[in-house]
């Protein structure tokens, strides 16, 4: 219950109730001002303005189901609807025939082998081919997972090692607080010896961190050539470019599955401007569907779930299962056209001056727009113009303009942008959201006093008896970048660049045997149309492999010099994380 702000609120469309989620309004009610309804009691003369007030209870506006919108968050995509080419009768009745060919095939087997043990009988061939069919499907050769171990690779190795003892050692904590409440209380925990241990380890990682980023300011993309397995399969999901900003790149070729869950525009600007003259258009009929602005009423929404309305009860101060006032300010926002549908929005970005910490691709970060909050992972990369591809940022310096890239409900502009990040050294990860809509309720963390958060009233205090590890995680969120909506478009494409190096070993002017760019000459011969480029301004191409360790005859445009290094770049489109939890509050 409370007053229309703004604009005019519908029930045909959504409402997003802060720090809870999106819902569909069943009906709005006329509600009496308590303050109004008392002065009018006191002046017995004043009968316009009891004439003039709207009966409590009264419906004022009611859903439409045929011209409501609908709740859809995402789309729900049929893989049975892929494109699928059916054989033609020539092929099916030549696959019938080899099949026939290959069932009366004649094979020496063992005197008194019946057919049947026969069929079970491989050849050395069939042997090999299914030894070779194994190593295909087993956990190395997954496309799926293999594109999250390069990524990984690339950036830092030994800075997985530290996260994996980060989580054995949180589940060691877990089962610790287990146990004490299994004996009730016997055994004490020493959280001082987990906190000096949580210490230790933050500031490893962090040490790993920076000792990364340093490496990326100096040798920018470059990596190593692995010794242990063909370049082809490790870099298999990469492609060579003649030019970044004008070689073509399809923004629909090999998309991940996550965006079959997404909407898209066609044209971002045209639709946020046809959304805009939709919502004056109906404000001005007038409609049993909408209420006007400065009405006091009472929104009955519908569809919340039981976990919701604990949420909703916390936020509000309220005990769970009780009526009364709210003691805090508690928002329902009316959403326009497509803003509960997920897509790709990309924000500009830039880090806060305030926030130490290194700021990485794929981080987890909490994110504020407008009336929303989420938790995110998304992709970094650069702000440039006059080009349709971006290059790809593993970390966000200071005083660099970024374009950050998520999976986020529909969100029109102007939308400024807070992101919140828990500093290296402090050891924790950005919490969930429940726990920060629970932390605001209880306590009034960082977050809810930097966006101006209301505060408990007085007499009214709810302090929890024993702090959570997830309430110390919210203590510790601080204002870590800022920014602003740019688009909503999942065709902005992101690529990722690698650089391999080599370096000349014997060099004839414009000619020049590499090595230690690759270790086999099957690798050579594949990468051998991807152009090479000098650390000295040299271009040139991959002649013939020499011999069997990776040696290469490359030929170039000028005469290279003995200190030069040889380079190759090649590129992969890179996408933002799906998160974790599909609540936007």
């Amino acid at each position: 219950t409370g007053f229309v702000r703004a604009q005019a609120l519908s029930a045909n469309a959504l409402v997003h109730v802060q720090g809870v989620g999106d819902f569909e309004v069943e009906e709005i009610v006329a509600a009496v001002e308590p303050g109004r309804a008392s002065a009018t009691r006191d002046n017995m003369h004043s009968t316009m303005m009891c004439t003039d007030m709207p009966e409590e209870g009264r419906r004022l506006a009611v859903r439409d189901e045929s011209v409501a919108e609908q709740l859809l968050v995402e789309n729900t995509p049929d893989p049975l609807l892929a494109e699928q080419t059916w054989p033609e009768e020539d092929e099916l009745m030549q696959a019938e025939l080899a099949l026939q060919k290959r069932a009366t095939r004649k094979r020496l087997v063992p005197k008194g082998t019946s057919a049947y043990q026969a069929s079970w009988m491989l050849e050395e061939s069939e042997e090999e081919y299914d030894e070779d069919a194994d190593d295909d499907d087993s956990p190395e050769h997954n496309d799926d997972d293999d594109d999250e171990g390069l990524d990984e690779d690339e950036e830092m190795q030994g800075l997985q090692g530290m996260e994996d003892a980060d989580e054995d050692e949180e589940d060691k904590e877990e089962l610790v607080e287990l146990d004490e409440e299994d004996e009730d209380g016997k055994k004490q925990l020493n959280r001082e010896a987990l906190e000096h241990r949580r210490q230790e380890a933050a500031a490893e990682r962090e040490r790993l961190w920076k000792l990364a980023e340093a490496g990326e300011a100096d040798f920018p993309d470059e990596v190593d050539t692995p010794m242990d397995s063909p370049a082809r399969q490790r870099f298999q999901k990469y492609r060579g470019l003649k030019s970044f900003r004008t070689s073509p790149w399809d923004p629909k070729e090999s998309l991940p599955l996550d965006y079959g869950r997404i909407f898209a525009f066609q044209n971002f600007k045209r639709a946020q401007v046809r959304v805009m003259r939709r919502l004056d258009a109906e404000a001005a009929l007038p409609s049993m569907s909408h209420v006007i602005e400065g009405s006091y009423v009472t929104v009955r929404i519908k569809g919340i779930s039981r976990g919701q309305a604990r949420l909703f009860c916390a936020r509000c101060g309220l005990p769970e299962g009780e009526e009364g006032l709210c003691t805090n300010v508690a928002v329902v926002v009316g959403l326009l056209q497509h803003e509960s549908k997920v897509s790709v929005l990309n924000f500009s970005l830039k880090k806060h001056a305030g926030y130490a910490s290194s700021l990485k691709s794929k981080q987890p970060l909490l994110l504020r727009a407008g009336f929303r909050q989420w938790v995110s992972r998304g992709v970094l990369s650069e702000d440039s113009s006059g080009t349709h591809k971006f290059k790809y940022l593993r970390f966000l310096h200071s005083g660099v303009n970024a374009v950050l890239s998520i999976y986020a409900p529909v969100t029109f502009a102007p939308a400024p942008l807070l992101a919140f990040a828990a500093p290296l050294a402090s050891g924790y990860d950005v919490p969930s959201l429940q726990d920060v809509g629970l932390q605001y309720a209880h306590h009034q963390s960082i977050l809810g006093d930097a966006l101006g958060a209301a505060s408990n009233k007085a007499g009214h205090d709810s302090v929890m008896m024993t702090p959570r590890p997830q309430d110390e995680a919210v203590r510790h969120l601080q204002l870590a970048a800022v920014g602003g909506l740019i688009d909503v478009n999942p065709d902005r494409v992101v690529l990722k660049r690698v650089v391999l190096s080599g370096y000349p070993y014997k060099v004839h002017k414009r000619r020049a045997t590499v090595r230690w760019m690759f270790f086999n000459p099957e690798d050579v011969r594949w990468f051998k149309p991807v152009e090479l480029w000098t650390k000295y301004g040299r271009r040139g191409r991959i002649t013939e492999p020499i011999g069997t360790h990776g040696l290469m005859k490359c030929l170039f445009d000028g005469v290279l010099q003995q200190r030069d290094a040889v380079c190759m770049s090649l590129y992969k489109r890179v996408f933002p994380k799906w998160p974790a939890s599909s609540v936007y509050a």
